[in-house]
């Protein structure tokens, strides 16, 4: 029997391939020739684009030559425009009620999604042919012209995106298909979700395409055209067709495609057999877990083993020279490690087996290179380190469902602020199930009570990395001689060298890797290598987008980063690639490009570009994700929406561009009018200007409108009380009548969050604050002062109550509150004995 190699893959790509489509990682784009043999619904087969065309023209008599009636975009246009609704018609009977050959076997395969051109119902009939054999249970179809859906939005269901529209819409409300030039003209400038995604998804992601010839899909031919980099990150991509001739193998060969010229029902049967036998020696855990588990589970983490595949997407980075490390780092023992890491690695000795241990410090302390070592670790003893990608959400379900089935599994999150709430809701799972959940994070300081909050006590272990104590130097000066990395310091000895950095660096790792490494403090490194990138206004403008993006520790995808710079294709490549060279500042990894360390970004952002260059960077970022960005994207946080929140947020947006803040807002309405967070962050910004209280207001009003979220509620509080504030002194009974409004918006946002088992701190912080400023401007005395105070010991009450609050950071927040509390009962009862006939 045939195998793949027989057609011309390598092993390394077999291996490749079998393993991407074990861990569900692959999609599958399909064109006319995936549905060519199959009866269409009229009883008459489908075929190719070209006799589909001949047909049309005959059936209504189009007057066209024998060349013109070959073209499908020209004949659907002129039958179009003859009878308009007989071609709708005609089209739902052929293309309606499909008869599928093999295409069944497709879905024996766990597919992260399937992309299709046709308009056929094909697929969807096929998959109902023997669903004992499916690898999942249901299909989710969507058409072009519908919101795009992350993953989590459809669990145990395979997505089917139809990226020119369904036969079987035609009449109704997603009547429209891709068809004729105009309509491959619209389609491209609508940039509708679907196609934005796939966009972006096409270029990075691996693809098998089956039976499309990537040369008349004008609507998506900048993505198409545009060289699948999926090999960088591990996993090649492929073009299976019949009769590929050598020309055209030799253009998939440029588009980065393993051309495989075979027909498509005996691919999907070679490929089966080939799958099967892989089952047979690949992790057995999968066997033991829910349908799709496995494959979504990998979808979020990968797993670190003695080979790093992540070195082909990372070339030319330098660990000594200060770059964020790779796991390839830690394998070859690059890393001095540092007495917080041997504290926190000794956890996983300990009996208990259920825990999150957080390695937190002040950016470049160390903390990324502990993670990876203690996976290291982890794999030294046995365990299954799993890093997480950073690519989608962190679905604690699957997570959980995952552990459940494999108790040597660790699981690695770096940088892990978005995801805390996960992270506690896994480990709450684990603890209802009795499984184990091994989970190691880290966070910059400042976000260390977000972890408190989220994480109950008996799950939470922190470690700080802060200076280095004096065997940590030590330790450094030492792996660094090794590789003969002390720049000019290579002749001092280890106590001098070490007395040096405890003394001039403050035994700072940052400070100390930029005095070894470059003799200089680590502010004038970073003017030097970012200017020296910045040669043009091409290369400085690339820089700006991608550091808008990386200063808050995301990796700027590819396609969001070619819309966002609006060049063409050879030119952005030419850019990309001389900053991608080992000289060069930027870096490629898995999830786009970023500056060779987060601290690069943070710290040029404000130094090196204008106000302008940051506000064209900001908007074209804004512009490029808008498309990606839903309701149900951000509901599971994907990728496209933490960029998005994180440039939006109006303290940022405030610090990056000052004055022209509320202009940038304006500016962004047309594509971001539709978000309830957008108007919050607007009102937030508008309410830190005086006398802009009734654009604040409204603004916060629209953000309620659009979604009745605890967030925009709690924004519309803050506002209110804050106004309650400012009038206290000059008009106090307006003032306590929007105190009493941003109360009850308060209290509305606590009962929303409660009533979605989310118990958020927000609101009471925000009251608390807000309540304690209102009494400080009032004397006991007054009438309000008593209501308000009131009013305090109800939020209390309710804090109590509150899982929010039933941590010890928590129940220290809460005994604070109730000594001020106390304390204003104090004042009162004074005020009172001083002058027991006064009303109070």
């Amino acid at each position: 029997m045939s195998t793949l190699l027989d057609f011309g893959v390598s092993p390394a790509d077999r291996d490749s391939l079998l393993r991407g489509l074990y861990e569900g990682r692959y999609n599958l784009l399909l064109g006319a020739g995936a549905s060519y043999g199959c009866n269409g619904g009229d009883g008459v087969e489908l075929r190719d684009g070209a006799t589909l065309s001949t047909q049309i023209a005959s059936k209504f008599g189009l007057k066209l030559n024998s060349d013109e009636a070959k073209k499908l975009p020209l004949t659907y246009e002129e039958a179009e425009s003859a009878n308009k609704a007989g071609l709708k018609r005609w089209l739902r009977a052929r293309f309606t009620d499909c008869k599928p050959t093999w295409q069944h076997k497709l879905f024996q395969i766990h597919w992260e999604r399937i992309w299709t051109f046709n308009i056929d119902d094909v697929l969807e009939n096929a998959f109902a042919i023997d669903r004992t054999t499916n690898a999942i249970r249901d299909i989710a179809s969507f058409d072009w012209k519908e919101k795009a859906a992350p993953l989590d939005s459809t669990p145990n269901k395979l997505q089917i995106v139809y990226l020119h529209g369904r036969a079987s819409d035609l009449g109704g409300h997603l009547d429209g298909l891709v068809f004729s030039i105009l309509e491959y003209t619209q389609a491209t400038r609508s940039f509708q979700q679907w196609h934005a995604s796939f966009q972006t998804h096409y270029i990075e992601r691996p693809f098998i395409v089956c039976g499309a010839s990537l040369a008349e899909e004008v609507d998506l031919a900048e993505a198409i055209r545009t060289k699948n980099l999926s090999r960088a990150n591990g996993f090649p991509s492929f073009m299976v067709s019949f009769g590929l001739d050598e020309g055209q193998k030799e253009r998939m060969r440029r588009f980065n495609l393993v051309p495989i010229s075979c027909p498509l029902d005996a691919f999907l049967t070679l490929l089966l057999s080939e799958l099967q036998e892989f089952r047979k020696t690949a992790d057995a855990v999968a066997s033991r877990l829910k349908p799709g588990t496995y494959e979504r589970f990998h979808a979020q983490f990968r797993r670190l083993d003695t080979k790093d595949t992540s070195t082909k997407a990372m070339q030319g980075t330098d660990f000594y020279g200060g770059d964020e490390p790779r796991w390839n780092d830690i394998l070859s023992d690059l890393d001095a490690e540092f007495t917080p890491t041997v504290k926190a690695a000794a956890v996983l000795d300990g009996p208990v087996d259920r825990y999150a241990v957080l390695l937190h410090g002040d950016p470049v302390s160390g903390k990324t290179v502990g993670l990876l070592r203690i996976a290291k670790h982890a794999l030294n003893k046995g365990f299954k380190p799993f890093w997480f990608r950073h690519e989608e959400g962190f679905n604690a379900e699957i997570a959980a469902d995952y552990l459940c089935g494999d108790d040597r599994a660790v699981l690695f999150i770096d940088d892990a602020a978005n995801y805390l709430e996960a992270v506690g809701k896994t480990l709450q799972y684990a603890k209802n199930s009795g499984t184990s959940a091994r989970i190691f994070i880290s966070l910059r300081s400042h976000r260390l009570r977000g972890f408190r909050i989220d994480v109950k006590d008996e799950f939470r272990a922190e470690f700080r990395f802060s200076q280095m104590q004096s065997h940590d130097i030590v330790h450094f000066i030492r792996k660094r001689k090794r590789a003969s990395r002390l720049g000019k310091h290579i002749g001092t000895s280890d106590s001098t060298l070490a007395k040096e950095l405890t003394i001039k660096c403050k035994s700072e790792l940052l400070e100390s890797i930029s005095y070894i490494e470059f003799s200089e403090p680590i502010r004038q490194r970073v003017r030097r290598i970012v200017l020296a990138s910045m040669g043009t206004a091409a290369q400085k403008a690339l820089l700006a987008h991608v550091v808008c993006v990386h200063r808050f520790g995301f990796s700027l995808p590819i396609r969001v980063a070619m819309i966002a710079f609006g060049t063409q294709i050879s030119e952005f490549r030419s850019l990309l690639d001389d900053n991608l060279k080992a000289e060069g500042i930027l870096v490629r990894d898995e999830r786009g490009i970023r500056l060779r360390h987060r601290i690069l970004s943070e710290y040029s952002w404000i130094e090196f570009f204008t106000e302008k260059e940051r506000y064209e960077a900001m908007s074209a970022i804004v512009a490029a994700l808008a498309p990606l960005v839903n309701p149900a994207v951000i509901k599971a946080k994907g990728i496209e929406h933490l960029i998005l929140r994180e440039i939006l947020d109006q303290e940022q947006v405030s610090l990056s561009i000052g004055t022209r803040a509320l202009d940038f807002y304006e500016e962004q309405e047309p594509d971001l009018g539709w978000s309830s967070r957008y108007w919050d962050q607007r009102a937030l910004l508008e309410f830190r200007i005086e006398g802009h209280f009734p654009k604040a207001y409204s603004y916060s009003q629209k953000a309620i409108s659009l979604e009745n979220h605890p967030y925009a509620y709690t924004s519309l509080g803050t506002i209110c009380m804050g106004h309650c504030t400012r009038l206290l002194h000059n008009n106090r009974m307006e003032a306590m009548k929007y105190f009493y409004e941003g109360e009850e918006a308060l209290g509305t946002a606590w009962n929303l969050a409660a009533s979605n088992g989310k118990y958020y701190e927000h609101p009471f912080v925000k009251f608390f604050a807000s309540a304690v400023q209102v009494l400080r401007k009032l004397t006991p005395a007054d009438l309000e002062f008593e209501a308000i105070l009131e009013h305090f010991r109800i939020w209390i009450l309710r804090a109590k109550d509150s899982p929010a609050f039933s941590t010890s950071l928590g129940q220290k927040r809460l005994r604070d509150m109730q000594a001020q509390e106390m304390k204003e009962r104090l004042r009162m009862q004074r005020s009172k004995q001083a002058d027991p006939n006064k009303k109070i």
